[in-house]
């Protein structure tokens, strides 16, 4: 219901109409990137060769379970390989779906 409220005070006019602008503003650089859909890639893009990648570690013998600090360096390789997966499933959603020069502008 906050969302939706708008201030008759005079007094708070700018910061209303900065947040709104600032929303919308937040609305199109999500849209310019290929919307929900480009995060839903780069979710399972992401996921995709986290998997790929501890299966390939699995073969050589490596296990998540039990945790210990020797393992550390393995399982930031892993959160890693999301991260790159992340960004590279978004960018292609930003490639095919979205839309660089409204992102270029807003940016």
């Amino acid at each position: 219901m906050q969302e939706s409220y708008i201030s008759l005070d005079p007094a708070k006019a700018d910061s209303m109409t900065s947040q709104q602008r600032a929303r919308l503003w937040s609305q199109r650089v999500q849209e310019a990137c290929g919307g929900p859909l480009g995060h839903a890639l780069g979710c399972q893009m992401s996921l995709t060769l986290m998997v790929c990648s501890y299966t390939s570690m699995r073969h050589k013998g490596f296990r998540i379970t039990p945790l210990a600090p020797s393992k550390l360096p393995a399982l930031g390789g892993l959160l890693l390989v999301g991260i790159c997966g992340y960004g590279f499933g978004t960018s292609i959603a930003g490639a095919s779906m979205g839309n660089s020069k409204h992102y270029n502008y807003l940016l």
